[in-house]
């Protein structure tokens, strides 16, 4: 075998691992949507919100063990410490403060530009509730509710932590080894086709944070600015809607 053909064959298997994972996620969040919360309330009453907790929290949470696994077998680590290196797990420098705070308020620009486009020219509001599915309509909560937030905090640690070990540590440096500086765009774009199995609005309002993460990982190689910007962006909003300080 020529080390062209090599070269090739390991493209196309890194390419093809990202789709099967990808793909495979897009899926799954469908099956969650579309059956998992419905036969959740109708057989359970388990109210939309937290159907959604559970129905894609076993989701993120394979995600999670796929990363780990993944990176494991890859790298051949034998410990936690091994594993979490080998998924670009790496102490936060201050140039890196840096590029996660740029990163946030770029993704918050850019947000608002997507928001404000669609709204102008398709007519589209992506902030309005009633355009999406009902486990995400939520209203503030009452105080005998606060419950919810303890609910909401395991299923909010495997959501991000579970996509940003598989998609950023484990399948991101793969796809730099084949792609060069362009992998963002790939891991970008399939991050996108992933949220698609929540709904085509969601993957549209998502657009910056789908692309401004991978952007600033590759370029820092470190995991931890994907969960930092990945997590304050969706943390807060939810917060703050649960609380009121947005409708």
């Amino acid at each position: 075998m020529t080390e062209s053909h090599s070269i090739m064959l390991n493209k196309t298997g890194i390419v093809s691992e990202s789709l099967w994972y990808f793909l495979g996620g897009a899926l799954a969040l469908y099956a969650a949507v579309h059956y998992g919360i419905p036969s959740l309330y109708e057989q359970y009453g388990v109210r939309p919100l937290v159907g959604w907790w559970l129905a894609s929290g076993v989701i993120v949470f394979a995600l999670f063990l796929a990363a780990l696994l993944s990176a494991r077998r890859e790298s051949g680590a034998k410990s936690v410490k091994q594993i979490l290196v080998a998924l670009n797990i790496r102490s936060l420098s201050r140039v890196d403060m840096y590029w996660a705070l740029g990163g946030l308020t770029a993704v918050i620009a850019l947000t608002w530009i997507v928001v404000a486009t669609s709204d102008r020219f398709l007519s589209v509001n992506l902030l309005s509730q009633d355009s999406y599915a009902s486990f995400l309509h939520m209203e503030k909560l009452k105080p005998e509710e606060y419950w919810l937030f303890l609910a909401w905090l395991p299923y909010f640690f495997f959501n991000i932590v579970g996509e940003e070990f598989l998609w950023r540590g484990y399948l991101l440096p793969r796809q730099a080894s084949v792609l060069g500086r362009y992998a963002w765009l790939l891991n970008g774009f399939l991050w996108a086709v992933f949220h698609i199995g929540i709904g085509w609005r969601i993957a549209i309002l998502l657009l910056p944070i789908e692309f401004v993460v991978p952007y600033v990982v590759q370029r820092r190689k470190n995991t931890w600015l994907g969960i930092i910007i990945h997590g304050v962006y969706n943390g807060s909003g939810f917060v703050m809607v649960a609380l009121g300080v947005v409708a």
